[in-house]
This record gives structure tokens, sequence and C-alpha cells, in this order.
């Protein structure tokens, strides 16, 4: 009963080779689906067995993810991006269950999301519970517009496991802020697509609700100035969606 890991690339020399070291020992084979990566990502892929690195036009998360989901050997499918990795014990679980046969239906893991090198356990940021394992005929990625979801068969039965993926989230402040506007952009677009009305005082007052949650209920204040900092940058968010809905209304 074979594992694939199905990963999408773009320029992740910084991230991949981590990546790649968590996977190897679990799963039987890893689709790096390259979408014309300029830095090391390909030579790093190269320089690891069982690695088959295929560059694809890129056609948005979903549409890449479940192309790469259709291109695997195997029937179950691991899917992480780049710049996450399993840790030991999850690795330990997955590898149990595929040598015993009794792999089946889909497989949620907790996300141990980091802010450069620090664990957000508070803020709600964990445990960020994602479906990874999965058997590719009972799921599939669907929407690309701010985030990709993995929608699986209502009728299976989706199972915890044991362990985190470490998920190496924001790089720096800068990156952060880059990030933030990034997905307002995209957020303004899908409301615009869906038509969905943003008005500036319903806006604001889920920005400053957004703070008030983040940093006070979900005890941002825990972690200090990433605390605040992840407080703020959320809330902001919220008003730069407004704002770039408007520019482009």
């Amino acid at each position: 009963m074979g594992i694939s890991a199905v990963i999408i690339t773009h320029n992740e020399q910084e991230f991949i080779g981590d990546c790649l070291k968590s996977l190897l020992p679990v799963v039987d084979e890893v689709v790096v689906l390259d979408s014309y990566s300029t830095d090391q990502t390909e030579q790093i892929c190269a320089s690891y067995p069982l690695v088959r690195f295929i560059q694809h036009e890129w056609q948005g998360y979903s549409k890449s993810k479940n192309h790469g989901n259709e291109i695997a050997k195997h029937q179950f499918i691991l899917s992480l991006d780049a710049d996450e990795r399993l840790d030991q014990l999850a690795a330990d679980h997955i590898l149990k269950l595929k040598n015993s046969g009794t792999l089946q239906g889909a497989y949620r893991l907790k996300r141990k999301n980091y802010y450069m090198n620090t664990w957000i356990r508070y803020s709600g940021w964990y445990p960020d519970s994602k479906v990874r394992l999965f058997d590719r005929n009972l799921a599939q990625w669907k929407g690309d517009y701010v985030h990709e979801t993995l929608v699986v068969d209502p009728r299976v039965e989706i199972i915890d496991l044991e362990g985190n993926i470490d998920h190496f989230t924001i790089k720096s402040p800068e990156d952060h802020i880059k990030t933030v506007e990034k997905y307002a952009r995209l957020a303004a677009e899908k409301a615009i697509s869906s038509g969905k009305k943003l008005r500036p005082l319903p806006s604001l007052l889920s920005a400053i609700a957004h703070f008030i949650k983040l940093f006070f209920i979900k005890l941002g204040v825990l972690h200090g100035q990433i605390g605040f900092r992840i407080a703020m940058n959320s809330a902001r968010s919220k008003w730069l969606r407004y704002k770039y809905y408007k520019a482009k209304e």
C-alpha cells in the first residue's frame, strides 16, 4: 500500500530540502510539480531519491494540486507545501499505518505554524488541523482565490493522526506584511467576482473585532510583540480587503 507525496513549488530552495527529508522515510515517491522555478529548487530535488520533478504551467493552487494527484503513482496522497515538514511522531504514525496495510479514507494532522523560529501556539494559530493524507478517489482540491480547500467525500470518516506538520509560514516581519497584502487583494477579487458588497463601517468594525479576538480572546498577548504583530496585521487585512475592493469596484 504505497503513498505518493505531492508538493507544488516555485522558487522554494530555502525550504524544499528539509521538506523532502521529512517525507522520504515515509512515502514511496515524491511528485514535485514546479511552475518553472528560477532558483536552485530543481537541482535540490534532483539530489534526492524517489523524487519526480515535473515542470508545469501554473494553473492556480487547486488545479495544480489536483494535477499532481492525478499523475502520482499511488492511490494515497500525502500533500505538503514546500515550507512544511512532518515531525517525527507524525512520520512514525503514517509509516505504521502504511506498513500494516490499514490506510483508508482520509487523515487529519495538526499544524504548528512558526513566525520565523517561534511556534505560535496561541493567536488562533494552533492546532490549525488539516486533512493531508487521503485516498485521491475520495477527495479533491477546490477554490483558488484565497486558500484552496480539500473537499472530502462526506461519507468518509476523517481520522486524526498523532504528531504535527511544522509550517514555517512567516520568514520575517516584512514577509508577513507582503502575505497580508497578497491575501487581502485576493479576498477583494473574490468579493467582486461573487458579487459580494464590502462596506467601510462593517470592514472597520471587523478589523477591530479581529484584533480583540486574536490578541485577547485567543491569547496572542502571551506571545508578546509577535502576538501583537499577528493581531494587528490580521486586523489590517480586514481593512485592506475593503480598500482593494473599493479601488477595483
